[in-house]
């Protein structure tokens, strides 16, 4: 009887052995998943930072083209006027215009108008798939989480 009773022992010992490795695993999966899910959530709030920055310099050029095409339509009717300023008018609302020109599409510095949408653009949808990351990473910690109960 003695024998039986040792037996049963270790093969309790056994399944502790097995089930506290099991617990291990699972907290160290749980911990990966949560520390990833963290940096894509960082990430996303990041380039969403991003994304929000270039907009607001389109916007800003938007309305510095907008207040510089303004002033050359004025230029224009006054030129219409006064004839005597015809040629520092034009002069000016020629250089203006070449000004706008450059803000729309600034390729060499990637900051004209066209140039700032493309780069919110992808900032956006770097977000959106580091939020996609964020979100997986979250579903597979709670799976972690509910597969330790379970086994509990």
């Amino acid at each position: 009887m003695s024998g039986a009773h040792g037996h049963g022992h270790i093969e309790a010992e056994g399944n502790n052995r097995r089930i506290a490795l099991l617990i291990a695993v699972l907290a160290l999966f749980l911990a990966l998943a949560e520390t990833m899910a963290k940096g894509a959530q960082t990430s996303a709030l990041s380039y969403s930072v991003e994304a929000s920055n270039l907009w607001s310099f389109f916007q800003a050029k938007t309305v510095r083209q907008t207040v510089v095409r303004t002033a050359g339509e004025m230029a224009d009717i006054a030129y219409n006027r006064d004839e005597a300023a015809a040629d520092p008018i034009a002069k000016r609302t020629d250089a203006w215009a070449k000004t706008v020109a450059r803000w729309e599409s600034e390729p060499e510095t990637g900051e004209g108008r066209k140039e700032l949408i493309a780069r919110a653009k992808a900032a956006e949808a770097k977000r959106d798939t580091a939020m996609a990351k964020y979100h997986q990473y979250e579903i597979e910690s709670m799976q972690t989480r509910g597969a330790g109960f379970q086994s509990s």
